[in-house]
């Protein structure tokens, strides 16, 4: 599931009134809980405290990732702020958190959270996208920001499929034991594009 189908509008704040790390988590949980993926705030926010009694979220490069699966959450989703001059929470690095997503999942989702957390974590890796989320001049921007975000990923992946797919129809032509069709239905290539290949490697 993409970032964006977790994240709504109205779980995202980019100019919160927070200045400490207990207002922090409590206004990301109101921000979830504002958007309707809570059934029980309470519950919910017990479950992202003791995740942070175990370790501090704040994975470093001025980013936090708290979150907490349990049965205060209705849906699975996320929420989002940004606190510009930066916030004291704990972090790893021991530098202030500019950058803030929390993660809710219900109780018996299964890896969920972990998995929204993965992929966030993936995203936030380059400084620019980082700087550019904290800049965003709106909440439309900032989700703009991460869609854009996540199709280059996907682009990205669908040339590493397709390579992968061109090396494996090589090999089976070089092999020389199966017809067009055959390779053309094994890899799921089109016919054509087999054809092409042989044509282009001269096989």
């Amino acid at each position: 599931m993409r970032i964006t189908e977790l994240l709504d509008i109205n779980s995202i704040d980019l100019n919160p009134q927070v200045s400490n790390k207990e207002e922090a988590i409590n206004h990301l949980v109101d921000l979830l809980d504002q958007s309707g993926k809570l059934n029980d705030k309470e519950i919910y926010k017990e479950s992202v405290l003791n995740r942070e009694a175990q370790s501090t979220t704040g994975i470093g490069d001025g980013v936090a990732i708290p979150h907490g699966q349990s049965e205060g959450v209705k849906t699975a989703g996320l929420s989002a702020m940004v606190v510009k001059e930066g916030l004291d929470f704990k972090s790893l690095d021991g530098q202030p958190t500019y950058l803030f997503f929390m993660i809710g999942a219900p109780k018996d989702s299964g890896g969920a959270h972990l998995q929204a957390l993965a992929q966030l974590s993936t995203l936030l890796m380059e400084e620019d996208f980082r700087n550019a989320l904290i800049n965003a001049s709106s909440k439309e921007e900032f989700l703009q920001l991460i869609d854009a975000k996540e199709n280059k990923k996907e682009e990205v992946k669908e040339e590493i499929k397709t390579e992968t797919k061109e090396k494996i129809v090589i090999c089976m032509l070089k092999r020389g034991k199966s017809t067009l069709e055959e390779i053309a239905a094994d890899t799921q290539m089109p016919i054509e594009q087999v054809e092409r290949i042989k044509k282009e490697q001269q096989l």
